[in-house]
């Protein structure tokens, strides 16, 4: 993330009521479902707590709402502007972004009703779970310079280390279970230690994660989906789209290139773990099969932009796509393990009676089916 506060947007007041008024129901029937009675700020506390000091740079930053943490505003508006060089279109209006307790790893586009204005909808705790997820990849990855990371033949040449510290896994794994039990990844206690040794990279990946989640929504408001029915297609389209986006950013240079394609991919590797570890919270041993009529399961949508990364960018280097694999080749691995390292925690979790939290009901109910 950017050290420097991002430019505020103009709320519109009824695009504000609107959006405090989505935020406060969703608050309120978590509350409930917590039995914290119907006091939406108490469940807006709870989800809140832990997580240290807001960085000085975001002290002046005011949230549209009560409901809006700060830090996650400025998440959401650091993307928002980070993706203003590769805007999809004069005509796309710039969205207004938020963020609600949905439980929902996709977020929701809508439209206000009196200004017709775009409101996206994010998961409230998702971008900090995939901010964890990007610093326990960067300390697995061979540390790389500013020099390497934009030169993708250095990529490729650089040596092969997917070697996770006991020290971050833990806390990964530690924020994974807070974030599907408790509903945020703060309850875990210590957070993901910055990896000192490769920093750039940890900083890059968060960056470049935090506008795919972006560029995809912006993407539906582009593609006119907001007026038809959700379905599977619509949201390949949307990752190859929001894809396209970060990759014509990064056109100056084959190893951002490459980097900006890993970062894509590892959001819906991120996104494959976390709903991994709902179902077996939710169901324990049981085999799931993805039921959801509207959302391919991640890995599909992940093997959808491999298949499609060349013809995305056809002028793009052999280098730069031989630098994608080999970053992607290296994730995959890694994700293996801790899928690994993890799941008999999630499991034996289950057994002791423990449950997701009700935050992640939809997923459980509408996601998963029993295979």
């Amino acid at each position: 993330m950017s050290s420097t506060a991002p430019t505020p947007l103009s709320w519109p007041p009824a695009v504000r009521e609107y959006v405090r008024s989505e935020q406060e129901d969703a608050y309120c029937r978590l509350a409930l479902a917590l039995k914290l009675g119907p006091d939406p700020a108490a469940a807006f506390a709870r989800l809140s707590r832990g997580g240290g000091p807001l960085p000085p740079e975001y002290t002046g930053l005011e949230p549209p709402t009560e409901y809006e943490h700060p830090a996650t505003y400025a998440i959401l508006l650091h993307a928002l502007r980070g993706l203003r060089d590769a805007w999809p279109g004069p005509d796309t209006p710039v969205p207004y972004p938020a963020s609600l307790p949905s439980g929902d790893v996709n977020a929701r586009v809508v439209t206000e009703p009196k200004t017709r204005a775009p409101v996206i909808f994010f998961e409230r705790g998702l971008m900090h779970f995939l901010h964890d997820f990007a610093k326990l990849i960067a300390w697995a990855a061979p540390p790389l310079s500013e020099e390497q990371l934009y030169d993708a033949e250095a990529i490729t040449r650089a040596p092969r280390r997917y070697t996770m510290p006991p020290e971050a896994s833990r806390s990964f794994v530690g924020a994974l279970c807070a974030y599907v039990g408790a509903g945020t990844a703060s309850a875990a206690g210590e957070p993901v230690p910055h990896p000192l040794h490769n920093l750039l990279m940890a900083a890059m990946l968060t960056g470049l994660m935090d506008r795919f989640v972006m560029a995809h929504e912006l993407a539906h408001v582009a593609l006119g989906h907001l007026s038809q029915r959700p379905s599977p297609d619509q949201e390949y389209e949307a990752d190859a789209l929001g894809l396209a986006m970060l990759l014509r950013a990064a056109r100056p240079s084959g190893g951002l290139w490459a980097v900006s394609f890993w970062a894509c991919d590892l959001t819906l590797s991120c996104f494959h773990i976390l709903n991994k570890a709902i179902g077996v919270l939710a169901f324990g041993a049981a085999k799931l099969r993805w039921a959801s009529p509207t959302h391919p399961d991640d890995l599909s949508r992940r093997q959808n932009l491999r298949d499609s990364v060349a013809g995305l960018d056809p002028d793009r280097s052999r280098a730069g796509l031989e630098a994608a694999a080999e970053l992607c080749g290296m994730s995959d691995s890694l994700v293996q393990r801790l899928w690994e390292f993890v799941s008999p925690d999630l499991w034996f979790a289950h057994q002791k009676g423990e449950r997701p939290s009700p935050l992640w009901s939809n997923r459980t109910d509408y996601y998963f089916q029993p295979a």
